[in-house]
């Protein structure tokens, strides 16, 4: 039997790639629509070959008086638009990562009692999920301690990845970036928000850590090379910089450690590929990044600085003190790969199908 069902989500990466990696887990058991806001997550769906529809929608949290009250307006013409669209689709179930981008649709579901599975990628979920998820089927959760806010209706499968995020070359990442095998790699990612003062304090620490020839950085800057102006400075350290990693799990698989926000996509990746890092949280994304990041610090697959904390000097510090300590690497690794799910797709796609079923 062919599922029909609709992935509501998108706004960022943490709340979009997720609901592709259950459709690319589905093997070919599902036909699927996904309907967000637009923007980011139509190019993404667009890219992967699916269907897409926007609807109108807004968040709402951090926002003032008199935004919030017109996105909250903007989201219920979403539901509307949303309860037309699944009326014509007819869906055995729809799954969302909730979110103001998945909201319209999750909820026209749960008025046309069609079964809802959410999936939490965040260790503290957001207003969204925490509304839907007393209608919802099924939440899964992709941090084991975002249960508790679920009840019964949780079950922890960890966070979907895309086959793509999970699989990658050391080799083609040293090729592909002239690093060096003998050197141990930092890769360093800012994302795309709040890349600023995140290059800028790699930018501070290269200065630092200049005489270091052992060790090879590997930056992603993103597109604009923010916080970029000036130029790092040159040494017996090797320092590359890209725009953005293509496939990025290839420069997973050459690194040692890894310096990154704490986004629910970052934290996800790096669990599976068990690889310690330094986390720095965006302030902004409700809070969601510091209670990622504190997550992972918990478990001890991290140490986190925070933003207001971060300084070339302060970063150099932590990644001198990591890199100098093998037996502390290797106890992080260890330690992420003890919460890594790699049948986490496939798992919330039974869980699809078994909503589906049971309606």
């Amino acid at each position: 039997m062919t599922w029909r069902v609709v992935l509501a989500g998108g706004g960022t990466g943490g709340h979009t790639y997720p609901l592709l990696a259950v459709a690319e887990a589905a093997q070919g058991e599902g036909e699927f629509l996904f309907v967000g806001a637009g923007g980011f997550e139509a190019q993404v769906a667009a890219t992967a070959g699916l269907r897409f529809e926007g609807v109108p929608a807004g968040g709402v949290v951090g926002k003032g008086a008199r935004v919030a009250a017109a996105n909250l307006a903007r989201t219920l013409r979403g539901v509307w638009r949303a309860r037309r669209l699944l009326a014509g689709f007819r869906p055995h179930a729809v799954l969302s990562t909730g979110g103001y981008a998945g909201f319209p649709a999750t909820r026209a579901a749960v008025g046309l009692r069609v079964p809802v599975v959410l999936v939490e990628p965040n260790a503290t979920p957001g207003l969204a999920n925490r509304l839907l998820a007393r209608r919802a089927h099924r939440v899964c959760v992709a941090f084991p301690q975002a249960a508790a806010h679920f009840g019964p209706r949780a079950v922890w499968t960890g966070a979907p990845l895309r086959a793509a995020a999970r699989s990658g070359e050391a080799r083609r990442a040293r090729a592909r970036y002239a690093l060096e095998e003998e050197r141990t790699t930092v890769l360093v990612m800012g994302g795309s928000q709040g890349a600023r003062s995140l290059n800028r304090a790699v930018r501070e620490a290269m200065g630092w850590l200049r005489d270091r020839a052992d060790l090879q950085v590997l930056h992603a800057t993103g597109t604009a090379r923010a916080g970029l102006e000036a130029q790092v400075p040159a040494g017996r350290l090797l320092y590359r910089a890209v725009d953005y990693l293509d496939p990025i799990g290839d420069a997973y698989a050459a690194s040692h450690l890894v310096v990154a926000r704490a986004g629910a996509l970052t934290c996800a990746e790096l669990l599976a590929w068990g690889l310690p890092a330094v986390l720095v949280p965006l302030p902004a994304a409700g809070g969601h990044q510091a209670h990622n990041a504190s997550a992972l610090a918990e478990l001890g697959a991290a140490v986190v600085v925070r933003d207001e904390q971060l300084g070339g000097q302060r970063l150099a510090e932590v990644i001198t003190q990591l890199v100098d300590d093998p037996q502390r690497l290797r106890k992080m690794a260890q330690a992420a790969r003890s919460l890594a799910r790699p049948d986490a797709a496939r798992a919330v796609w039974h869980e699809v199908v078994r909503a589906a079923q049971e309606a």
